[in-house]
């Protein structure tokens, strides 16, 4: 019987599977305004406020400064601007925008590092390359083989274990040496 009833819904059109109303919600189009876009829709745009709060937020400020910096706020009730502050961190639009922030941030940072390094290496190779003293030159040479790491100490350390037996055992020889006959150790230890 199921396999008569499977059949038949492959068998049949699509207006015979959906139902008159589903039909007609399915053809109807959405109406456009002059630019394009669907009536009825709303797209919130994000306010100068909203820029500066997220650039306050993603340059390290608490989301308590940030609000009100961004909204001037001076004196009011510290729930007023903890509750605006939590909205606008909520907000889909200021997180993205903080994100955005956040990376330009990031590759700043790191293009400062990397010129920052590279001004530094070509100068120690002007002073090595150029300065007349013997000195001076290897004092810019050493400085720029710790920049690359050339001169790591590497420090190797060995840790003996020691069992208990062979502890007491040394304890008791020394304690024999200064005159003691013999070592009773607590019964907390043994």
């Amino acid at each position: 019987m199921d396999e008569d009833r499977m059949e038949q819904e492959n068998n049949a059109t699509e207006g015979e599977r959906y139902g008159e109303a589903e039909r007609l919600a399915a053809s109807v189009k959405p109406k456009r305004t002059v630019n394009g876009r669907i009536k009825g829709t709303k797209t919130r745009r994000i306010t100068s406020k909203m820029r500066s709060f997220a650039s306050l937020v993603a340059q390290g400020k608490s989301g308590r400064e940030a609000y009100r910096t961004a909204y001037q706020v001076q004196e009011g009730r510290e729930h007023t601007v903890i509750s605006g502050a939590s909205r606008l961190m909520r907000d889909a639009r200021v997180a993205a925008l903080c994100g955005e922030v956040w990376e330009r941030v990031a590759e700043n940072i790191i293009d400062d590092n990397v010129a920052a390094r590279r001004f530094v290496m070509e100068k120690l190779k002007f002073h090595a390359d150029g300065d007349k003293r013997d000195a001076d030159k290897l004092k810019a040479l050493e400085m720029m083989g710790r920049a690359i790491g050339m001169f790591t100490d590497k420090v190797e350390s060995k840790v003996e274990e020691i069992s208990t037996e062979k502890l007491k055992a040394e304890l008791e020889s020394s304690l024999h040496l200064l005159g003691e006959t013999s070592y009773d150790a607590p019964e907390s230890v043994q």
